[in-house]
């Protein structure tokens, strides 16, 4: 009954005929839970039909925390994320759309980094960020052409 709700409800949507859309996080209720690359792969392809588009239209995807988890560090959550990747796209993404910039960020990863930092006693300005990492990524941004720059809106530790 609920899927059934969700596809009404995504049915009415798309009505609406948008030209992009863009998923928040927490696609999956269970992705951090499950057992296997089977048992997400199942997750993630309902999710995909029930959420299904023209495939003219351009998709992204931001992961949450119930779709690869806490912890980039941890061996379990690697299995995970690399999954999310192999069907969602990547985790940090710098996009155009209509002369507006936009930019997707892996929340989970980039708390999951700011613990780290916070637990080193370094401010933000002052870490080395993970390479390939959402701080990384970041950081890369910010010594970009100028045309964007991301400052963190709150940490965990010194600033």
């Amino acid at each position: 009954m609920f899927d059934l709700n969700l596809k009404k409800n995504w049915h009415v949507t798309t009505r609406m005929r948008p030209q992009v859309v863009i998923f928040l996080g927490d696609m999956l209720a269970s992705g951090k839970n499950v057992q296997d690359e089977i048992e997400y792969q199942r997750h993630a392809e309902k999710f995909k039909s029930i959420f299904s588009l023209d495939p003219s239209i351009p998709v992204y995807y931001i992961p949450g925390n119930s779709d690869v988890g806490m912890g980039v560090s941890l061996s379990s959550f690697k299995a995970i994320r690399t999954q999310y990747t192999n069907l969602f796209g990547p985790f940090n993404q710098h996009i155009l759309i209509r002369n507006h910039t936009f930019l997707l960020i892996d929340a989970p990863g980039l708390v999951d980094e700011d613990y780290q930092r916070a637990g080193q006693g370094i401010s933000f300005d002052d870490w080395t960020p993970l390479h390939g990492g959402t701080a990384d990524f970041v950081k890369s941004v910010e010594r970009g052409k100028g045309a964007v720059t991301l400052r963190m809106p709150y940490t965990s530790g010194p600033t």
